[in-house]
C-alpha cells in the first residue's frame, strides 16, 4: 500500500515524500515530492527505508499516511 511520509527536519523545513519501487534496482527508493528529487538511497523494503528516517539526523519526526 502506497504510504505518503511527512517529514519534518530538525531546521523546521517540512517535506513530502513517497517511498517507490524502483524497476530498474528492484529495490525501493524516497522520492521527494517537494523538490521532485529522487533520492540515491536503495533499499530492500519499505520498512528498512522507513527505519532509515530513525537514523537520519537531520530528522526530527515524521508522519506516515496510508494511501487508499
Amino acid at each position: 500500500m502506497p504510504r505518503r511520509i511527512i517529514v519534518t527536519r530538525k531546521d523546521g523545513s517540512v517535506r513530502e515524500t513517497e517511498i517507490m519501487f524502483d524497476r530498474a534496482s528492484g529495490k525501493y527508493c524516497f522520492v521527494n515530492l517537494t523538490s521532485h528529487h529522487v533520492c540515491a538511497c536503495r533499499f530492500d523494503t519499505e520498512e528498512e527505508a522507513i527505519k532509515d528516517l530513525d537514523n537520519d539526523n537531520f530528522v526530527d519526526h515524521y508522519d506516515i499516511i496510508l494511501i487508499t
